[in-house]
């Protein structure tokens, strides 16, 4: 029996194609092909214009990606697979800050970027090289995390010593880790930890230190992944196997205390993953289906749905094609 059922679809017809979504909170916000950014809900048939995106180095003609601050204060615009971003500030429709990972194997991975904090707290973890990230302040722009090359006291391996690719950034529910969806040579996808409260404490080696170990998985020529933190101590990532020639649809749950495989089972395909109630798995490609982690049971399927985003806090999947915004709400089977 399938324990979930749509309760709601809407679908939103916008000015010009999007090129990118994101959540705030219980909110949309989309970017638009004339770079125009709007506040969007499908449900209420809205469309906000808040702003227009000018004076920065991002690449209009290749993938965009947008990911907003915990507030909903700043967005920041990248190109996925490229160099160049910006954080953009909401309350003053002015780009704050420009962001560049510079152009080393840049399309091998996505952006390294997220926020941590609120308010005035409010902080942006972002890469400022192939094997870099950086802490700054997206209200000033200051970065942080200043340490120049060479071995530190604490640290096993400088920034510009460490062998590691940088690539899409996860932050568990707690702020205390970061996952990093990144890979070494030869080449090697390493999925990373880096204890993230004790580098934003002042331990400014921490990412150096943490990402220069072996990580909590290794899998040949396989990175950017599905991944999604349970809770704040468990992470479950896609894929059964060592290389990227062998491996099996499905996912595994690993404890992050030891570091140790809790188990797998078989069946989620390679896609974005979200946890909820369940562990949403859903892209471009596939049908939408929601899995339960500790039966290893797929308790729903969706045929022919597609999404590229998902809001727990409101159980709403979005999807984008041309210039249409798709928005579908589901519910527990029991309530209907």
């Amino acid at each position: 029996m399938e324990k979930c059922v749509v309760a709601a679809q809407a679908r939103l017809v916008l000015p010009a194609p999007v090129l990118a979504a994101a959540r705030i909170w219980n909110r949309w916000v989309a970017l638009l092909d004339d770079r125009t950014i709007h506040f969007v809900d499908p449900f209420a048939s809205c469309s906000e214009p808040i702003g227009t995106l000018d004076a920065c180095e991002i690449n209009w003609s290749e993938p965009i990606a947008l990911i907003s601050s915990d507030d909903g204060r700043y967005l920041a615009v990248t190109n996925d697979r490229g160099q160049h971003g910006a954080v953009y500030d909401l309350n003053t429709n002015q780009v704050a800050m420009s962001l560049n990972r510079q152009s080393y194997l840049s399309e091998q991975t996505r952006f390294p970027v997220t926020f941590i904090g609120r308010g005035s707290g409010t902080r942006i973890i972002h890469g400022t090289d192939w094997n870099r990230l950086d802490i700054s302040d997206p209200a000033t722009g200051v970065c942080l995390t200043e340490r120049s090359t060479g071995l530190s006291q604490g640290a096993k391996a400088a920034s510009g010593q460490l062998d590691y690719f940088m690539g899409e950034l996860m932050l568990s529910p707690d702020n205390q880790r970061m996952l990093v969806d990144g890979w070494v040579w030869h080449p090697v996808g390493v999925t990373g930890v880096v204890e993230v409260a004790k580098w934003l404490e002042g331990d400014v080696w921490r990412c150096e230190q943490d990402l220069a170990g072996p990580g909590i998985r290794a899998l040949n020529y396989c990175w950017n992944l599905g991944k999604a933190f349970v809770g704040s101590e468990k992470v479950i990532l896609w894929g059964i196997g060592h290389d990227d020639d062998h491996m099996v649809n499905g996912a595994c749950l690993l404890d992050l205390a030891d570091r140790k495989l809790l188990g797998c089972f078989g069946g989620p395909p390679r896609a974005n993953f979200a946890m909820g109630e369940y562990l949403f798995v859903f892209s471009g490609e596939h049908d939408t289906t929601a899995w339960d982690v500790a039966t290893g049971e797929r308790v729903w399927q969706l045929p022919g749905h597609r999404a590229s985003l998902y809001n727990p806090n409101s159980r709403i999947f979005l999807h984008h094609e041309g210039d249409t915004i798709t928005a579908t709400q589901w519910k527990p089977a029991e309530c209907q």
